[in-house]
């Protein structure tokens, strides 16, 4: 039995890893969120924490795909763990694998945020020379996000292009230009950018 003082002490090291990654000190935040994980295994974000940051920081899908699918089993019902393990199933190569722990997920009723899974679905289907799906789940994404990301907008671009769609490519690029949107990411970036607590 987990005491409330080992509670507390595993959210404090989990902070910690936290506020680490946002000052840039990758190799420090993995020891402190690895220390919370040893204090309270369970930690519901822990491990997508630790998976996001060798993914995202450390450059090592490979290593963040455990850590993400023991993030779903502690959190059954949110889209960030299973798009991070999907995006690092794409760049270990398996875009396949990654599909289908993202078809299985967006199965789920009670899911949190579909836009996550929509996006992860673009770039598993894009990396997996599928682009007219890509498209297709990208514009979904788009529909589930609304308004505000510029980097769907961009990676449907890309597929545009990819397609020789170019009048419909140069329509949306113009439509950009005139919402005033920054540029963000382009095909096969994580939509999330975060860690979560």
């Amino acid at each position: 039995m987990l005491s409330r003082l080992d509670r507390t002490n595993a959210l404090a090291w989990e902070g910690r890893g936290r506020c680490l990654i946002e000052l840039g000190r990758n190799s420090e935040a993995l020891a402190a969120l690895e220390r919370a994980l040893t204090v309270e295994p369970e930690l519901e974000w822990g491990h997508y924490n630790i998976g996001w940051l060798l993914h995202i920081k450390l450059g090592d899908p490979e290593r963040a795909i455990g850590h993400f699918q023991r993030a779903i089993e502690r959190l059954p019902h949110h889209a960030l763990p299973v798009a991070g393990k999907a995006y690092s199933l794409v760049m270990v190569g398996s875009p396949h694998e990654a599909l289908e722990v993202l078809r299985e997920a967006l199965e789920d009723p009670e899911l949190d945020d579909a836009f996550e899974l929509h996006t992860a679905l673009g770039a598993a289907h894009y990396h997996g020379g599928e682009p007219e799906k890509a498209l297709a789940a990208y514009e979904k994404a788009k529909e589930e996000a609304g308004e505000g990301h510029p980097g769907i907008e961009l990676s449907i671009i890309e597929i545009l292009i990819q397609l020789d769609r170019r009048e419909a490519a140069q329509s949306r690029l113009a439509d950009m230009a005139e919402d005033d949107h920054a540029p963000g990411r382009g095909v096969g970036a994580p939509a999330s950018g975060e860690v979560r607590g």
